[in-house]
């Protein structure tokens, strides 16, 4: 038994999905952030304080819930975790875009929304590192996650120029669309891996 889980580790068909998946949501995630504020102030009128609540509600879930997702992954699969924050946040930043066509987008909304993607966020960032080494070892590991830190900090880099363009292109909200597709992405490459958890 203790074999074949070895077997299965450091496939590369299941490294290659995860990183393409995750590359692409990392980019998807830096057009948000710079997209979200842009989409409050031009659209909704948000002062400062408002802007300020929009970016503290992204990080509202980790004071409250924090600790307990940590609990709440341990007891179960890490992937079904996964596999449900890309699905939420993809139903949410769709949301936004036609909330915002049959004109009932508004900041109180949107900062409801940003908590509801904030929480499946944390959910996702808590199982991560959990499921990880579920799919590589050794340097394998070592290699993947360093892949990750580097494709984090380019998608920090392209994204918001990114964005830029594509609001530039399209309103705000629809911009959100892209983002959707690629937590959508995310989702379709972790179902998509072999390797048993």
């Amino acid at each position: 038994m203790a074999r074949a889980a070895t077997i299965t580790k450091n496939n590369p068909r299941d490294l290659r999905l995860v990183t393409v998946g995750q590359g692409v949501s990392l980019i998807g995630d830096s057009i948000t952030q710079l997209a979200l504020p842009i989409m409050a102030v031009d659209l909704l009128g948000a002062d400062s304080l408002g802007t300020g609540l929009l970016g503290a509600a992204s990080t509202l879930a980790y004071l409250f819930i924090g600790l307990q997702a940590g609990v709440w992954v341990d007891r179960s699969s890490r992937r079904d975790y996964l596999l449900a924050a890309d699905l939420v946040r993809v139903v949410l930043l769709l949301a936004i875009p036609v909330a915002y066509v049959l004109n009932v987008l508004s900041l109180p909304l949107l900062i409801a929304m940003q908590v509801g993607l904030g929480a499946a966020t944390v959910f996702f960032n808590v199982a991560w590192p959990a499921y990880i080494p579920r799919l590589a070892s050794g340097v394998t590991l070592l290699k993947l996650n360093a892949r990750m830190a580097i494709m984090g900090e380019g998608a920090g880099f392209v994204g918001p120029g990114l964005a830029g363009a594509l609001i530039t292109i399209f309103s705000a909200p629809f911009v959100m669309v892209v983002d959707a597709i690629t937590f959508a992405v995310s989702y379709v490459s972790l179902r998509a891996i072999r390797t048993s958890e």
